[in-house]
């Protein structure tokens, strides 16, 4: 989707994404805004990742298990993959440095010209973003075509990967700074692969926890956007209302 008229954050990472209220009209909307670039492939491997899996509270692990047990006559039985091999914790502090660099070099001559109050969490995150060098970028970036061309390989046409959307239910509001601040890492470690992959993802409800809604996402191959789009309007029948 073209992103020239967005305003723009972390360039590389920067994307369009949207929302709806079912899965129909979440593919019908595809339909619109996606340009050129599709690789079809018919969906012959379904892989669970373990490890992201394994890291969620109780009850979003076993919400994603229980979900995952009723796919069967939609798609293949999964397998299990331990997708970031071992590495998750780098693969967020690599998402965190090159993100904080693009965001200062799109706001940093603003924010510096203007000093605004910003809120807090922003403020600690702008802050952060000033100090990182030029060279702690480029070693990241490094990192990151390592871990993009292991998603590649992984998440080769015809193959999605399903995974808890988050790792935990929504901050209350009243919640802590704190709080937010574990919650916002936790959250990291699942919201950054499709950014260094590259990749499509989509999240789908899939029921709730103490009252809060759990979701599981499913990643596919670059240009696989409409494919796995099919698959989560497949699916949307084993979604809670």
């Amino acid at each position: 989707v073209p992103i020239g008229c967005v305003l723009p954050m972390a360039p590389s990472f920067d994307s369009v994404g949207w929302f709806a209220a079912s899965a129909g009209v979440l593919r019908r909307v595809g339909d619109h805004l996606l340009g050129p670039g599709r690789v079809a492939a018919a969906i012959d491997r379904v892989l669970l990742a373990t490890d992201l899996l394994d890291s969620a509270d109780p009850e979003v692990e076993a919400g994603v298990q229980q979900f995952v047990s009723r796919l069967h006559r939609d798609l293949p039985q999964p397998e299990e993959i331990v997708l970031s091999d071992g590495a998750i914790s780098d693969w967020v502090e690599c998402f965190r440095v090159v993100q904080a660099f693009e965001t200062w070099l799109t706001f940093g001559d603003w924010i510096t010209a203007n000093a605004p109050q910003l809120g807090p969490g922003i403020d600690e995150r702008m802050r952060y973003a000033a100090a990182v060098t030029a060279d702690q970028a480029a070693e990241a970036r490094s990192l990151r075509d390592v871990i993009r061309k292991r998603l590649n390989d992984v998440v080769r046409p015809g193959t999605i990967v399903l995974m808890p959307t988050v790792a935990c239910i929504a901050p209350r509001l009243d919640a802590s700074a704190e709080d937010l601040q574990r919650f916002r890492s936790r959250t990291m470690a699942y919201t950054c692969v499709a950014g260094l992959g590259a990749l499509p993802q989509v999240s789908v409800p899939i029921g709730l926890a103490g009252g809060a809604p759990i979701a599981m996402s499913m990643l596919s191959w670059a240009g696989g956007d409409e494919d796995v789009l099919d698959a989560a309007a497949r699916i949307a029948v084993h979604c809670a209302p």
